[in-house]
């Protein structure tokens, strides 16, 4: 019974880690061009 939040809160956690990776590689793309630009 424990498990499946424990399990929806490590999905939940993953996917925020991703998404905060892949917004911070995207403001870093658009400093390299702007930088390039």
């Amino acid at each position: 019974m424990f498990l499946i939040p424990i399990k929806l809160a490590w999905k939940c956690t993953q996917a925020l880690a991703q998404a905060r990776c892949s917004w911070r590689e995207t403001v870093d793309l658009s400093r390299a061009i702007v930088a390039i630009g």
